[in-house]
């Protein structure tokens, strides 16, 4: 059997002469694959066409592209390598239309609406840059909608806060980029702030 696990997380810290050059790798951890070859084929044959899993991006303003990218790519490499789409995936935003990443780069969303009739098995919120400071009632309404309905929600990197703010990590486990971890157990005292790579709490996930 080969293992595909979306959901390790790496910090690679490279050194050279003066400059430190800091890699992270943050996937989610709930995508698991376990296939052979022969086995897919079969499958397909047996019951047609595996069901695809969706996972919504949920992009905020200054967002941080290095990390997208790296949750696509392993659910890209799992089509890649299956033949079979495992994985489809969209990009949110609450008012739609283009957004900008913290590099200066652009990606074209669909608003908040778009999830009602492409129903995600996951929502991944990423924010980063003044993600911090972001308050939107109508995306945090959204959120508890989406909790209640028992989408697994995943927090990255600054997108804590906005869960947080959303009273969806009260009284669970929950974690935030490294350099924002002191001031968001400070901020949030009903909240089992962990300092460690990731959380799982039921059905909400958080990652550094």
């Amino acid at each position: 059997y080969q293992m595909i696990h979306v959901g390790s997380f790496f910090s690679c810290n490279y050194f050279a002469k003066s400059s430190i050059f800091s890699i992270y790798f943050k996937t989610c951890y709930v995508f698991k694959i376990k296939y052979t070859a022969k086995e897919t084929k079969m499958s397909d044959t047996a019951s047609g066409t595996t069901a695809s899993k969706s996972v919504h991006f949920v992009l905020m303003p200054r967002f941080n592209m290095a990390t997208l990218a790296t949750m696509i790519e392993p659910l890209r490499i799992a089509n890649y390598v299956t033949t079979n789409e495992l994985y489809s995936w969209s990009f949110l935003t609450p008012a739609g239309g283009q957004i900008k990443a913290s590099n200066m780069m652009e990606v074209a969303c669909h608003n908040l609406d778009y999830s009602d009739s492409h129903a995600p098995n996951y929502i991944a919120l990423l924010g980063s840059w003044g993600a911090e400071r972001h308050s939107d009632d109508k995306l945090a309404s959204w959120l508890r909608g989406k909790e209640r309905h028992g989408v697994p929600l995943i927090g990255v990197e600054i997108g804590s806060y906005i869960l947080a703010r959303a009273g969806l990590l009260t009284n669970r486990e929950a974690t935030t980029h490294w350099s924002f971890f002191g001031g968001f157990a400070e901020n949030f005292p009903n909240i089992d702030a962990r300092e460690q790579m990731f959380t799982i709490d039921t059905k909400v996930m958080t990652c550094a």
